[in-house]
């Protein structure tokens, strides 16, 4: 389908036709034997008569004009030889010949007919001329055949007529420039598609021609075509406005001015909407990231759906409260934290996070204070001192199985008998157990000097002890200062021993056991 709004710019230049003002003429056929004609043009604005005669070539022949009779008329004679004179005929004679008032006359023989042809001023001379009519009239005339000037009376090729002067049609001209798109109807009711010079006849008011020289210039409609995808209508170039997909043409006027046809292709996606329930706590992130609401309530959110259009989401939220706890325990040793993820082991300010009963979190802090019990013992032979203040005690025997020792509550325990003694401390909210100390100088005198040396003392690696003489069941016990056994060593019957100092620098206690007695050293490891 093709819309054409045809863009027309005409501009008229009229130019001179050629003929001034209104012409009559009349043209007659006086006898059809002799074939004599006669033609009158009357052209009142150039005061011209012209008369065209026609007759036979051998003879004289005349045209009388104004009456029915050949007497006292204006007429032309021409003769065989091809003379022409105005005469005022007689009655049944030649007449006068008149002084000539002819502007231009000739005369032409062919084919046995002679043409005259006279022009002369519409009025005559004087009475004995005849003035021409300069209207659309009907006035007789008089023709006749001879072979003399009196066209031998009474000879009978001769005869009346008249003749009818009819207003001439005065052709017109004129020009103009026209502008269309596409084509053109001309006035005439031509079709046409190119631009160019054309030519249109029409007829006048006066029934006449009227040529119209038309310059055409052909402009050109356009056509395109687009492809819009858009989201619920699309308002077109020319501001029509469409909510569904299909074939759309639009109508614009292109830079020329004509019609610019657009083919539009349209597909139309549509908005969407939902609705979704929440729940979060403190606070929630709308599904676009644009928004962050605090409070329960009806909030609306827009996001791009699967078609890139918007997509309405009213979200009907419900807002819970995250809760915050402090505790404050006291325990021994370690602490594992409420939500069960940490272990700490020393006392300080800790946080944890729970889920309260609303689903949300409930941030602990935890002011922890870590006990522990001091379980440090020192021992002087069958003597264990436990060094803790502040402390309940129990003396347990681990060589059975850690049986509490009766009546042994106090921070010092002397041994009855060798064996391997440790102690229970309660402290706080504490309760600890120390290492096995052994005892086995029970039954031993400890105030036994022999006159034992060691060296080097201090010493870097190794230890010498010289017994002075030999001794039997002799062994050697390293302890650190708090009475615990590092090394043990079962030298027999020997007046020396020789001892690796394998450990890291400091104080150490040196015990030395025989059968006759016990000692003890301090020895400094650098």
């Amino acid at each position: 389908m093709k819309f054409i709004t045809v863009l027309l710019s005409v501009v008229f230049t009229f130019f001179w036709s050629g003929i001034s003002a209104q012409t009559y003429s009349g043209y007659k056929v006086v006898d059809q034997a002799t074939n004599m004609t006669i033609s009158i043009t009357v052209d009142p604005t150039a005061d011209t008569v012209q008369i065209i005669m026609t007759g036979p070539d051998s003879v004289w022949y005349s045209f009388g004009f104004g009456g029915n009779t050949m007497s006292n008329l204006y007429s032309f004679i021409i003769t065989g030889a091809g003379e022409i004179t105005e005469r005022k005929l007689g009655n049944h004679t030649a007449g006068v010949k008149l002084i000539s008032f002819l502007k231009d006359s000739s005369y032409v023989s062919s084919g046995g007919m002679a043409t005259a042809i006279v022009s002369r001023p519409v009025n005559g001379l004087n009475a004995d001329y005849f003035d021409f009519p300069a209207a659309a009239v009907t006035f007789p005339i008089v023709w006749g055949v001879g072979v003399s000037s009196s066209l031998g009376y009474p000879h009978p090729n001769r005869g009346a007529s008249t003749i009818k002067l009819t207003e001439d049609c005065i052709p017109t001209d004129s020009s103009f420039s026209a502008v269309s798109c596409d084509s053109y109807w001309s006035p005439g009711g031509k079709l046409l598609t190119s631009t160019g010079l054309y030519s249109d006849t029409l007829l006048n008011a006066d029934g006449c021609d009227s040529i119209l020289q038309i310059d055409l210039t052909i402009l050109n409609s356009s056509l395109d075509t687009i492809q819009p995808v858009v989201c619920d209508s699309f308002i077109s170039p020319a501001g029509n406005t469409w909510t569904i997909s299909g074939l759309y043409m639009d109508t614009l006027v292109n830079h020329v001015g004509c019609d610019s046809i657009i083919v539009i292709d349209l597909h139309v996606n549509y908005s969407t909407s939902s609705s979704i329930n929440e729940i979060a706590c403190d606070e929630y992130v709308s599904p676009s990231g644009n928004h962050i609401w605090s409070q329960t309530g009806i909030y609306n959110d827009t996001t791009i759906n699967s078609d890139g259009c918007d997509s309405i989401i009213t979200v009907n939220l419900t807002i819970n409260s995250s809760s915050s706890d402090t505790v404050s325990p006291q325990v021994c040793e370690s602490y594992l934290s409420p939500g069960g993820n940490h272990i700490w082991t020393a006392s300080g300010t800790y946080y944890d996070t729970l889920i309260n009963s609303a689903g949300c979190d409930s941030f602990v802090t935890i002011m922890l204070t870590i006990d522990t019990a001091d379980v440090s013992v020192g021992q002087i032979n069958e003597v264990l001192t436990a060094t803790s203040n502040l402390a309940t005690f129990q003396w347990l025997d681990c060589d059975n199985a850690f049986t509490p020792i009766a009546g042994a509550t106090s921070a010092t325990f002397t041994a009855t008998a060798n064996g391997n003694y440790a102690v229970q401390v309660i402290q706080n909210t504490c309760t600890d157990t120390s290492s096995c100390y052994s005892v086995t100088t029970v039954g031993i005198n400890t105030d036994w000097d022999p006159g034992v040396t060691l060296h080097p003392n201090p010493t870097q690696d190794n230890l010498f002890i010289d017994l002075q003489r030999s001794f039997k069941d002799v062994r050697v016990i390293l302890m650190d200062v708090d009475g615990k056994v590092i090394d043990k060593t079962h030298a027999g019957t020997t007046d020396e021993v020789f001892m690796k100092m394998d450990v890291s620098s400091g104080v150490y206690i040196v015990k030395l056991i025989t059968d006759q007695g016990s000692i003890m050293f301090r020895v400094v490891k650098q």
